[in-house]
This record gives C-alpha cells, structure tokens and sequence, in this order.
C-alpha cells in the first residue's frame, strides 16, 4: 500500500518535473481530501528546499457571489499570497451594510505550499460553469480564484437579473471535492488572520 508521504511526493514530482496533472483517485468514491493529505501527517515537515516548498501563488476565496435584482453581497474574502518565502493572509468580513473588519497576517510559504499543491492539483479537473457567470454550479454562494505559474482557475455565479443556465456541471464528488478546499481555505484564514488593520 503507497504511504501518504510516497503518493505526496509523486504529486510533487509529477506536478515539479512535467506540469501534468493526474487525480489521485481510490476505490472509495467518498474519500476526502483530508485523508490523502491530512492536516497531521509529517509531510508538511519534509519539503525540504523542493521547489514545491516555494511554490508562487495567489488565491482569493469570495463569499457572496450571486446577484439578482440587486447586486450580490460580498459577506467575507479570504485572499493567499505565497512569494516563495513568505505567505500572506488576509481576511475581509462584512460588519455591517458596507463595512468590512480586516484582519491580515504572515505565515511560511512552506504552510502554504502544500495547500497549493492540492488547489493546483484538484481545481485543474473541476469543471466551470459555461458560458462564465451564467450559474452557481457548485451551489455554495461561493468562488475560488487562483491563479500560479501557467495555470489560473475560477468560478463564478450570475451577478444580476440575467441567468444562463449551465451547460456543464459537477458530480457530486466534484462538488464535495470543492467544498473541502473551499473549507481549507476558510480555515486558513481564520487560523492566520488575527491582526485586524485600522480603517
């Protein structure tokens, strides 16, 4: 049986070496992403000066994305900026009708790298809703916008009265892949946000 520490440093290789991307896939349809990466293992330790470990990225996860007769209420971002060495965190949460508490701060882009590993790696065989804009296809009011060396991913949701249903949607273990990075994401931000930022 691969060990998780083996099939994470295959990834990495496939994804450092080649730029292909292949979908780890298991016998049990309804396995998680936390158990191919659990957030405990020790292979967060073992990067080493990998390129993987410095892996350049920025992310925004955004909260409130669809709109009808009024324009959509943007509730919280979460925005993720790796530069190889350091990685930033900021975190802007609706108070009230427009005004936001900003909370940022620092953590190793080691932390990051591999959440950035998983984003590139998965976002690349989840589908977008097509035509862009025209639906919420993974029914969460919520988007992800990444973008990395020769790679840029994002959903999207009707932003007024105008909504062109999707021709292309997600199975369900799509969408339950989605939600779990979208709950990584969130996590992140809640853990590495604290310092609020006066307005």
């Amino acid at each position: 049986m691969i060990s998780y520490k083996t099939l994470f440093l295959l990834t990495a290789f496939i994804l450092t070496l080649s730029g292909l991307l292949s979908l780890i896939t298991d016998s049990d349809s309804n396995r998680g992403l936390y158990d191919l990466y659990p957030s405990n293992t020790d292979h967060n330790k073992d990067l080493g000066d990998s390129p993987v470990a410095n892996m350049t990225y920025f992310l925004m996860l955004t909260e409130g994305i669809a709109g009808g007769f009024k324009p959509p209420t943007i509730r919280r971002v979460i925005e993720l900026s790796s530069d190889g060495t350091i990685g930033f965190v900021k975190q802007s949460t609706l108070k009230n009708k427009d005004d936001y508490v900003v909370q940022q701060g620092e953590v190793s882009s080691r932390e990051l790298a591999v959440l950035g590993v998983d984003l590139r790696t998965y976002l690349a065989i989840l589908p977008r809703e097509e035509p862009e804009g025209g639906e919420d296809i993974y029914g969460l009011d919520i988007s992800i916008s990444f973008q990395t060396d020769g790679f840029e991913w994002r959903n999207g949701a009707p932003e007024g009265c105008t909504n062109e249903p999707s021709r292309v949607h997600p199975t369900p273990e799509q969408k339950a892949m989605f939600r779990e990075l979208v709950e990584r994401i969130q996590s992140v931000g809640q853990q590495f946000a604290i310092n609020t930022v006066e307005s």
